[in-house]
């Protein structure tokens, strides 16, 4: 038995192989021991994902029933494929909640900005230029007032 995955690795590639003989290996690894099928889910959760959906998450490429590859995953690999799920999930989620506290600091300084800004208040004309009507014939614009300091 070849112990280095990247001897066994050559070994196999310089064989014919058939369905049968990939059925009979890990598809990440290649490795023959301890193989489960990676689209079994009768033994997880109703909403947990199966290995094969997993594995196709983490490595952005689509694993099918249907395709000509193995279906098989060894337990070594089954490890590796849930330890990269969680670390993906767990930067999606920590990633939004950054993103979510910069957008907060970039309001908090937008609004301290103008917080330190001197604002004159200017009457608007009723007959405003731009066609809308003003709720009163004196109506103030924040907007113009900043527009009209700068």
């Amino acid at each position: 038995m070849i112990r280095d995955r990247n001897c066994y690795t050559l070994l196999v590639l310089n064989q014919e192989w058939t369905k049968k003989d990939m059925d009979g290996h890990c598809r990440v690894c290649m490795g023959s021991e301890s193989l489960r099928d990676m689209f079994n889910k009768e033994q997880l959760p109703k909403d947990e994902l199966s290995i094969a959906e997993m594995l196709s998450d983490c490595v952005n490429a689509e694993i099918s029933p249907d395709d000509n590859f193995s279906k098989k995953i060894c337990s070594s690999c089954i490890l590796d494929t849930q330890i990269a799920i969680r670390l993906k999930r767990r930067y999606e989620k920590n990633n939004q909640s950054i993103k979510l506290k910069q957008e907060i600091l970039e309001n908090d300084e937008f609004i301290n900005s103008l917080e330190c800004e001197d604002w004159t208040l200017i009457e608007r004309d009723p007959k405003s230029s731009d066609g809308s009507s003003p709720a009163s014939s004196s109506s103030l614009s924040m907007l113009d007032a900043h527009q009209h300091n700068r």
